[in-house]
């Protein structure tokens, strides 16, 4: 796979002339992200019960999935994947490996975590919220670069991400999505992990993972 991380998210991320995002800029956060409860088993029934309940809902798969990557859950994690799961890294010269996205998830910051039911329409504005709001962490020229202009620059900024999200993930119409929003000291830089996923049949009613993609997205193909 080669993830279009150009010239898409160039277009929704990058500054076109004085500073903001998307030709432009972002408005403030609509969609507050998923409160961050950590779920840490403490042993097998406990973690499997947890899994379990996660699973209810798409919400709790995208959290449980993120929390137990950040915890160096391995099986936990993995458990929430489908059985044919695809991953993918924005840089197609990376490996891609479920040892690396582990990696990343314990080695950045959680700024957000964004479950959509289908395409979203507030990405944009919930990426630039997570920055806004991590000041205390992230350089000021980078938040100013997210800062919005007005609306109609906010609201392409929308939907430039979220076309770059649904492309990214090779999605359909009506697929749960999720954006997990991190940020990378040691690289300065903002990163992603992308998640679709998918409903078991109705009478189990239960959510796994089918398609992960993770990185920078701003990695230029060589």
């Amino acid at each position: 796979m080669t993830c279009k991380s150009v010239p898409l998210l160039l277009l929704a991320f990058l500054s076109a002339g004085g500073g903001a995002l998307q030709d432009s800029a972002y408005a403030q956060a609509t969609q507050p992200a998923v409160k961050v409860v950590e779920v840490r088993g403490t042993g097998a029934a406990a973690s499997a019960s947890a899994i379990a309940a996660a699973r209810n809902s798409w919400p709790g798969a995208v959290q449980h999935f993120f929390t137990s990557l950040a915890a160096g859950e391995v099986d936990a994690a993995w458990s929430l994947m489908g059985s044919h799961a695809r991953i993918d890294e924005f840089d197609p010269d990376a490996p891609a490996t479920f040892a690396r996205l582990v990696d990343l998830a314990k080695g950045a910051t959680l700024l957000g975590i964004h479950p959509y039911e289908s395409s979203p329409t507030t990405l944009a504005d919930d990426i630039a919220g997570n920055v806004r709001d991590a000041a205390a962490a992230i350089p000021e020229d980078l938040r100013r670069r997210m800062t919005p202009r007005d609306e109609d620059e906010a609201a392409r900024a929308n939907a430039t991400a979220a076309q770059w999200m649904v492309q990214n993930l090779s999605a359909e119409k009506g697929q749960p999505l999720a954006a997990i929003v991190l940020w990378d000291a040691a690289e300065a830089q903002v990163e992603f992990i992308l998640l679709k996923g998918t409903k078991a049949p109705a009478s189990t009613s239960t959510f796994h993972i089918t398609h992960v993609v993770f990185g920078n997205p701003l990695i230029v193909p060589r």
